[in-house]
């Protein structure tokens, strides 16, 4: 399963989402961490790693909350047609239906994010507001390549080690497991052409320009102006949806 998760107080865009998927379906690459000074587990280690028929396996099921993001067209139409498998929409402010990820995201604030400069744990019905840190964030800003070498390496190694005492093989193991009980394991064909294809947008939009007054084909979107050789072969009407 792959689960989406907004974060408060940050604006995800549809266009976020996808490049998120096109990502998952894409073999891992250790990122370059020169820049950060950290380092990989040695046995660092991402489920899209592994490939079978030289692809990487898909989730047969997408587990996602209500968040504006994932609903939006291009999310939903994309998801659909690139990654395919069960979209799966869970009730808001319902987190028990996904326990062992929101788990997961639970140990990533605690063990990690909170530990940053300008740290909090914020304000729940029982508890105010408390700070975790003792630098101040605005005397720390943060680095945005630098947190994803923080966060992948954190994740990698995360995948290695034990979940908790209730369940106490590591994400690696129990992939591993699965794959050598023979049993379903989903992956689709034409994954590379379904990666180009996630981020891609589509709209109608509608292409002007003149024939008889010499204006060539164009379409205006977001206060700019697009051209393109493949307008020439559209028909000849002045206005055109397409």
């Amino acid at each position: 399963h792959v689960r989406c998760r907004r974060q408060r107080q940050m604006c995800i865009r549809d266009s976020d989402v996808v490049s998120l998927f096109a990502k998952i379906m894409s073999p891992w690459q250790p990122r370059d961490l020169s820049t950060s000074n950290l380092s990989y587990s040695t046995s660092a280690w991402m489920p899209s790693i592994y490939l079978v028929d030289e692809v990487v396996m898909r989730s047969a099921m997408i587990a996602m909350d209500n968040d504006s993001s994932h609903h939006a067209k291009m999310t939903v139409r994309n998801l659909i047609d690139h990654h395919k498998g069960i979209l799966h929409f869970g009730r808001s402010g319902m987190g028990e239906g996904r326990p062992y990820i929101e788990a997961l995201f639970k140990k990533i604030e605690n063990g990690l994010l909170r530990h940053i400069a300008g740290g909090f744990a914020p304000a729940t019905q029982v508890n105010e507001r408390q700070v975790t840190t003792k630098p101040d964030g605005k005397d720390h800003p943060i680095l945005v390549e630098v947190l994803k070498d923080l966060i992948d390496t954190y994740v990698t190694s995360h995948n290695v080690t034990s979940r908790s005492t209730r369940e106490p093989r590591s994400p690696k193991r129990i992939i591993d497991e699965h794959l050598a009980s023979g049993e379903w394991v989903w992956h689709a064909p034409g994954t590379e052409d379904d990666v180009r294809n996630m981020t891609v947008r589509r709209m109608k939009v509608t292409i002007r320009g003149s024939r008889r007054s010499g204006v060539p084909p164009l379409v205006y979107l977001d206060h700019a102006r697009y051209r393109s050789c493949l307008l020439y072969t559209s028909p000849s009407p002045r206005d055109q949806r397409g």
